[in-house]
C-alpha cells in the first residue's frame, strides 16, 4: 500500500513501465465503504473482548470510534485483570471510569488450573463503581472456602436482575441459597453444573460462626424463570424443594413428585432420566456399556466424572458401583403384599427397610420365630409375585437384596436378583418360556 501511495502522489512512471494511455486510479479509502453502523451493529452481537479488538482494525475510523465505545458488558478472566482495571481507575483514565458505569453485564471467569480466589474480591471494589449493572455471570469462580463477606458484598449490586452461575462448587445448599437471597430484585436465574461438598449439612449462618456479624434481613427475590442444568443430586434436591415452597408457580410440577430426576454423568454424558434403580441400570447397561472402550478381559473401567476407581470390572460390579457411589437410591416404592403396598420407603437401607416392615408389614408370619414363609413381593411390570419360600428371619435381608438393592438383572425379563447363582436359575427358566 505504501508503494501504491507514492507512486500516486510523487513523480510519475516512466512510460516503458506501463503504456501511456493507462490510468493509475489511487484506492478509495476503506472507510466511506464499511459505515460506522456496521461496526456498532457487529460489536453488540459480540460477546468477549477479545473477539471485539479485530473489529477496530479494520480500518483506521472504525479505530478511532473503538477506542471511544464502551460495550455493555465486562469480562474479568484473573487477578492481573482486576487489578490492572482497578490500577487505571485510579489514575484517573476518564475511559476506565465511563467503561465501568456504563456496563450492565458482569462476567467473571476462572480457569480450573486458576487457584487464587480473587472472585470474593470482585463484588467488594467494583459493585460501588458500576451501578448500572443488571446481569452477574460467575464462571468456574465459585470455588470453596467462600469468604463471609462474599454474600455481604453481593448485596451492593441491588439493581441485579438475572444471575447466572455456572462451573461452581459450594459447600452446603445453604451457601447458594444466601447467594441467590442476595439480590431482592432479582427475576432470572441460571445454574449450570453445580456440586456440593457436604449436601446433608444443616444450614449454620454466618452469625453462628461470626458472632460479630449479623444477619440482615432480606426480602425474597421475585424469581420469574429459572434454568437448573446438570446440578448434583444432593444440591438439585433441597433447591427444587426450596424453590416449590417459595416459587409454587415456577417449579413444575414434575418436580414437586417424589420422582426427583437424576443425572448421568459417564464421559459427559449428562442425560436426565427418573432417578430409579431400573432407569439407571437401563441407561448404563444400553448407552454407555456397549459403547465403552473395553479391556482384554472384556471388562471396563467406570467412567463417571470423578471417580477415582481405575480398575476393571464386569457390567454387575460396574452398576453395584454406580448406584452405591455415585447415585444412590434416595427413595424406593415398596410392592410387598397384595395389593401392593405404594408406600415410600425414603433413603433406603437395610435399617429403613426392617422399619418399613415393622410398621407396615406386622403380619403373623412374620411376627412368629422359625416359620418358613413366601416372598410376596410382586413385579410391577410382568405383574407375578416372587414366590421364594425362605425362613421369615431372612424376609427383610431377601427383599432389600433381592427387590431394593437389585444387582443381576436377567437379560430376558426384567427381574432383578442378588446373588448370581439365583439369576442363572432364573434365565434357564426364563430362556426355555422365551423359546416357546
Amino acid at each position: 500500500m505504501a508503494h501504491s501511495i507514492e507512486a500516486t502522489h510523487g513523480s510519475p512512471r516512466s512510460p516503458e513501465s506501463f503504456h501511456s494511455n493507462q490510468l493509475v486510479v489511487p484506492p478509495l479509502p476503506r472507510s466511506p465503504r464499511i459505515p460506522l453502523d456496521i461496526m456498532y451493529n457487529i460489536i453488540e452481537n459480540i460477546l468477549f473482548d477479545h473477539d471485539r479488538l479485530p473489529i477496530a482494525l479494520v480500518c483506521r475510523d472504525w479505530y478511532e470510534c473503538f477506542t471511544a465505545y464502551c460495550p455493555p458488558d465486562l469480562s474479568i478472566y484473573s487477578r492481573r485483570s482486576l487489578n490492572s482495571l482497578l490500577a487505571q481507575c485510579k489514575q484517573g483514565n476518564e475511559y476506565a471510569r465511563q467503561r465501568l458505569e456504563r456496563t450492565t453485564s458482569l462476567r467473571i471467569y476462572q480457569r480450573d488450573d486458576d487457584d487464587d480466589r480473587y472472585c470474593a474480591a470482585v463484588p467488594l471494589v467494583l459493585a460501588p463503581r458500576m451501578p448500572a449493572v443488571r446481569t452477574l455471570i460467575f464462571f468456574g469462580s465459585i470455588r470453596p472456602p467462600v469468604h463471609p463477606t462474599f454474600t455481604r458484598s453481593l448485596r451492593q449490586f441491588s439493581d441485579l436482575r438475572g444471575l447466572e452461575i455456572s462451573r461452581f462448587t459450594v459447600f452446603s445448599f445453604a451457601e447458594l441459597r444466601d447467594m441467590i437471597l442476595s439480590f431482592p430484585q432479582l427475576n432470572s436465574l441460571i445454574l449450570r453444573g453445580g456440586k456440593c461438598i457436604q449436601p446433608n449439612t444443616p444450614a449454620i449462618h454466618n452469625s453462628n460462626i461470626f458472632p460479630t456479624m449479623r444477619a440482615p434481613r432480606v426480602r425474597c427475590p421475585q424469581l420469574q424463570q429459572a434454568e437448573l442444568r446438570h446440578l448434583d443430586f444432593g444440591l438439585l434436591s433441597p433447591l427444587l424443594d426450596w424453590l416449590a415452597s417459595s416459587y409454587p408457580k415456577l417449579v413444575p410440577a414434575v418436580f414437586k413428585n417424589d420422582e426427583v430426576h437424576a443425572i448421568c454423568e459417564w464421559d459427559g454424558c449428562w442425560e436426565q432420566f427418573a432417578r430409579t434403580q431400573d432407569a439407571i441400570m437401563d441407561h448404563i447397561i444400553t448407552v454407555h456399556f456397549k459403547s465403552a472402550s473395553k479391556g482384554h478381559t472384556g471388562k471396563i473401567r467406570c467412567q463417571w466424572e470423578g471417580c477415582s476407581r481405575r480398575g476393571y470390572m464386569d457390567l454387575n460390579s460396574v452398576l453395584l458401583h454406580v448406584m452405591d457411589t455415585h447415585a444412590p437410591m434416595t427413595s424406593e416404592v415398596c410392592h410387598y403384599d397384595e395389593p401392593p403396598c405404594g408406600e415410600v420407603i425414603m433413603e433406603p437401607s437395610m435399617r429403613n427397610v426392617r422399619d418399613h416392615f415393622d410398621s407396615s408389614h406386622t403380619g403373623a408370619s412374620l411376627a412368629v420365630q422359625g416359620v418358613r414363609i413366601n416372598c410376596r413381593w410382586r413385579y410391577p411390570d410382568s405383574g407375578r409375585t416372587c414366590g421364594e419360600s425362605l425362613p421369615n428371619a431372612q424376609l427383610i435381608k431377601h427383599v432389600f437384596n433381592s427387590h431394593i438393592r437389585k444387582i443381576h438383572r436377567c437379560r430376558y425379563c426384567r427381574v432383578y436378583y442378588a446373588r448370581r447363582d439365583s439369576l442363572v436359575r432364573h434365565m434357564s427358566y426364563c430362556r426355555n418360556n422365551a423359546q416357546e
